[in-house]
């Protein structure tokens, strides 16, 4: 085999690994440093509770987010209020058990985006904090929220 040959393998085997470390380095990570699976019980239903600090009509909302995917200390979840619409959250799970959480609305409730911040119970079963948004005519508001894992009921 001609080393040139060799040296053009062994610089493509080099940009391969690169590319796949690059992609992947958060995973690798957290997997270093053993935080991969650590949330994964967090994955799954979750009943919310939204209240306002305002004496607006409508509050508290109740819906439901779907924790979808917990990669790392990253996390991807999508909510849904019931005749309202969805929404898409993307945050963190800190090692203190601190959930953060950035959101916006789909389709025509896009505009609409918030942020929460939430603290895990020691049974990782419930999560409580606050809520703020911006409303479409700028003005903010927020309030406490309470987030209920969903359990499977009996057969």
């Amino acid at each position: 085999m001609k080393p040139e040959f060799v040296v053009a393998l062994i610089g493509l085997a080099g940009t391969l690994a690169g590319a796949l470390l690059n992609a992947y380095s958060l995973e690798l990570k957290a997997l270093l440093f053993g935080r991969l699976n650590r949330d994964k019980d967090l994955v799954g239903a979750w009943d919310c509770t939204w209240d306002a600090d305002t004496p607006e009509k409508g509050f508290p909302i109740r819906d439901s987010v779907n924790i979808e995917k917990i990669y790392g200390d990253k996390v991807r979840a999508l909510g849904n209020t019931p005749g309202v619409g969805g929404y898409r959250l993307v945050g963190r799970i800190s090692q203190s058990n601190l959930v953060t959480f950035f959101y916006e609305g789909l389709a025509d409730r896009r505009p609409l985006g918030g942020v929460v911040i939430l603290k895990l119970n020691a049974l990782r079963n419930e999560m409580q904090g606050y809520w703020h948004q911006c409303r479409p005519d700028g003005a903010i508001i927020g309030g406490e929220t309470r987030w209920n894992k969903r359990t499977a009921s009996p057969a």
